[in-house]
């Protein structure tokens, strides 16, 4: 599968349940529901490497939305163990082979998207 074809499928996958706004940008889509920032997607994060998906979220775009703690750990629970999830100070990045596409974008659907809900912010 080339670059091309793993953006659509993986957007196609990642909007099947839910309307999501999508920029370009030179490191790969942008996706935003309703104006939030929901996740990233990379589909040849290493120029060598045609097999290798990167999809990542930011911590500050999701916290008034989500409970970030809970999120990371239910996603940790349920990623296959191909998938290589490294939690940083603002971001949590799922690095991935292709083939695994539908099953991180289940992730982020099940996990992110489908709980971003501007009237219902998270309480602290």
């Amino acid at each position: 599968m080339n670059s091309e074809e793993a953006y659509k499928t993986f957007t196609n996958l990642i909007t099947a349940k839910e309307s999501l706004e999508i920029k370009t940008g030179k490191g790969g889509l942008s996706y935003y529901k309703n104006g939030v920032f929901v996740c990233h997607f990379n589909a040849q994060p290493q120029k060598k490497r045609d097999d290798l998906g990167f999809a990542d979220f930011r911590y500050d775009a999701l916290r008034p939305y989500l409970d970030i703690e809970k999120t990371l750990y239910e996603i940790e629970k349920e990623a296959m163990p191909e998938v290589q999830i490294k939690n940083h100070k603002l971001w949590s990045t799922l690095h991935f082979p292709l083939t695994l596409m539908e099953h991180v974008a289940e992730l982020f659907s099940k996990h992110i998207i489908s709980k971003v809900n501007l009237r219902l912010k998270v309480r602290k």
